[in-house]
Order: structure tokens, then C-alpha cells, then sequence
């Protein structure tokens, strides 16, 4: 009697594991979906819910790895196609807000509110800098942790 029920129960945990592999497998292969959709937001947050979900599916993870990374590049590259194109925006509104300004000191007839458009505008340009500089350190990132694996 003690051996058909520890069969039962290895039979039922062995059931629930491939259960639980199968459900490991369609969560994965929405997130793939989502992201052959450029849909990388979702992508990552699937992936995100796999691993929390299922510790256990080693492969499962293992795939969902890589997709992880190619879901953050893609997003990455997304972002930073936004921001470069933000950033030339900025850039020649400061330029042409500049020459005016410099302009304008040089006959001396500068105005506070354009000092302060001007002041405004370096910002702007500056802080898209910043942010599209940090963006192509994180696709390096990106790139030197998919060669690596």
C-alpha cells in the first residue's frame, strides 16, 4: 500500500512538473511573440513573470535569457532612436537661439527672458546628451553580455 501511494505521488508531482514546464513554455513564447511585435515593454515583463513564476524551469529560463536581451536591446535602440532624434531638435534650437543671443549681447540688447530661453535650451540639449550618451553605454552593455554568453 505504502509503495502505490508513493507511486501516485511521484506520478502527480512528475504531472504537475510537466505542467508547470508547458505553461513555462506558452508564457515564453508570448513574450517571443510580443517581441517579434516590437512590443519589448511586454516582452520583458512576460519574461520578468516567468522567472518569478517558475524558478524551477531551468530551460524555459534559460531561453528566456537570451530573449531577455534582445527584448532590452531592441528597446534600448528604440530609445535611443527617440533621443538622438530629440537631441538634433535640441541642439539646433539652442544653435539658432544662440546666434540670436550672441547677436543681441553684441549690440547689447539681450533681454532677460531670452538669457533665460537660452539657459533653458543648453539644459534641454545637455540633459539628451547625457541621456543619449548613458543609452549607447547600455547597448554596448548589452552587446558585450550577448557575445559573452
Amino acid at each position: 500500500m505504502r509503495r502505490l501511494i508513493m507511486l501516485l505521488s511521484v506520478v502527480v508531482l512528475l504531472s504537475c512538473g510537466n505542467g508547470e514546464q508547458q505553461q513555462a513554455e506558452q508564457l515564453l513564447q508570448t513574450a517571443r511573440d510580443r517581441f517579434e511585435q516590437g512590443d519589448f515593454a511586454a516582452s520583458l515583463q512576460l519574461i520578468d513573470s516567468l522567472r518569478t513564476t517558475y524558478p524551477r524551469q531551468v530551460e524555459a529560463r534559460r531561453e528566456a535569457l537570451k530573449l531577455y536581451q534582445e527584448a532590452s536591446m531592441g528597446a534600448a535602440r528604440a530609445d535611443l532612436a527617440r533621443t538622438d532624434s530629440l537631441l538634433q531638435t535640441a541642439r539646433a534650437a539652442f544653435d539658432s537661439l544662440d546666434a540670436v543671443v550672441t547677436q543681441h549681447r553684441a549690440d547689447l540688447t539681450a533681454t532677460a527672458e531670452e538669457l533665460s530661453a537660452l539657459t533653458f535650451a543648453r539644459i534641454r540639449r545637455d540633459s539628451l546628451q547625457t541621456r543619449f550618451d548613458a543609452l549607447i553605454g547600455k547597448v554596448q552593455l548589452i552587446r558585450k553580455k550577448q557575445t559573452e554568453q
